[in-house]
């Protein structure tokens, strides 16, 4: 499968992706995540009413990038954007479990 350049940032209270996606549109991105990782797939193969006279584009079909984090994520606080060519995603930290020592009773 074929995928895509990004980077990956680590902040203090986050995790930033940001993938280069020219003339890629928003419904043709989907992104799963789960509490240790994120894939994201771009579906280039979507229909277009357009008419082209001449079109390159360097690959059609499915790209698709998974990456895994040491640290776990916040799924539910995820935030998305997808401008000029740029899609950005945050990925909030979780709290991190905490050991406790419990006394028997």
């Amino acid at each position: 499968m074929n995928t895509f350049p990004l980077d990956v940032i680590e902040l203090d209270e986050a995790y930033l992706i940001e993938a280069d996606l020219p003339g890629v549109l928003a419904e043709q991105v989907e992104i799963n995540v789960n509490y240790d990782h994120i894939e994201i797939s771009v579906n280039l193969d979507i229909e277009t009413e357009e008419k082209f006279v001449h079109r390159e584009r360097p690959f059609r079909g499915k790209l698709s990038r998974r990456l895994s984090f040491n640290k776990p994520i916040n799924a539910q606080l995820a935030t998305t954007k997808l401008e000029n060519g740029i899609l950005s995603v945050e990925l909030p930290l979780a709290p991190e479990a905490q050991q406790v020592t419990l006394a028997i009773n």
